[in-house]
């Protein structure tokens, strides 16, 4: 898979494809900051991608730039939103009517949130533990769901109640979590 800017990313589907399938929808897990250890092989990603299977979505997961075997180098956020239009363009070629859901988590739900406001369109979008320093959200007409833990100190219950009033999306508290799920 291969970003607009030519970098080359590392990815992973959760089924392995005959030559020329294609599946009902595909979910594009967004995993949390690299700088901090976050790759494609974080739990909460793997829980994420788990739910997306459950629920008929074939997951694909990937490393940002300069993550893992992804090439390029990190940019905290400045080209990885070229990563996200990446994944969600390679999903829809899988995708039998174009169906994906766009889920990320912590960072990878900020970079998210960048592609949506800046003209990307997903069937749906999951952001869980959206950091408090993600610009609120502008796009309204795409469903989304924001999932914050209680005890969230990086994304806030409030500011996700906040995006999910705005959005029109659901927000659900996770009691007794923080940031990282850990109760």
């Amino acid at each position: 898979m291969k970003t607009s800017d030519g970098v080359r990313l590392e990815m992973e589907l959760g089924i392995e494809p005959n030559e020329g399938e294609r599946f009902p929808g595909v979910a594009v897990v967004c995993h949390p900051h690299p700088g901090f250890g976050g790759d494609m092989h974080n739990a909460v990603v793997r829980s994420m991608a788990t739910a997306a299977w459950e629920e008929g979505y074939v997951p694909l997961l990937f490393n940002f730039r300069g993550t893992g075997r992804s090439e390029g180098t990190q940019s905290g956020g400045v080209n990885e939103p070229l990563d996200v239009d990446a994944a969600v363009t390679y999903a829809r070629k899988l995708a039998t009517d174009g169906r994906v859901l766009l889920m990320g988590y912590s960072f990878g739900a900020k970079m998210c949130t960048m592609w949506l406001n800046g003209g990307g369109k997903a069937t749906a979008f999951v952001g869980v533990a959206v950091p408090s320093t993600t610009d609120y959200p502008d796009y309204s007409d795409v469903p989304s769901l924001y999932i914050t833990g209680e005890f969230d100190d990086v994304a806030p219950l409030d500011d996700g109640l906040s995006r999910s009033l705005m959005t029109g999306g659901l927000h659900v508290v996770v009691e007794g979590s923080d940031h990282f799920f850990h109760r």
